[in-house]
């Protein structure tokens, strides 16, 4: 299973909260489509402009899913000027990029 449109940062914690740390959970979450915002869905729909991480900030904390907590999917939910899954790419070892 892959989670959609949650932040890096409040995935980590989701998966390291000793409820979810089970083998079972580990097994059957296999990776996150990202969203590049650190905030509520309330707070992002009172938004009037796009709100998101630094590229470099949000690339790194999504590549590290994968050596923190052995993700395999990893995406972005970003404007496609911005740059993410170029950052999000550069940020995983060269043998695990896809092309």
């Amino acid at each position: 299973m892959k989670i959609n449109c949650t932040h890096a940062s409040i995935f980590r914690s989701a998966l390291l909260h000793k409820v979810n740390s089970s083998s079972l959970v580990r097994k059957r979450i296999v990776g996150l489509l990202a969203n590049t915002a650190a905030l509520d869905p309330e707070e992002l729909d009172n938004s009037a402009d796009l709100v998101q991480e630094e590229p470099e900030t949000f690339g790194k904390s999504v590549a590290g899913l994968h050596g923190e907590l052995g993700m395999k999917i990893l995406g972005a939910v970003a404007e496609p000027t911005s740059g993410i899954s170029v950052i999000s790419q550069r940020s995983l070892p060269r043998a695990e990029r896809t092309k």
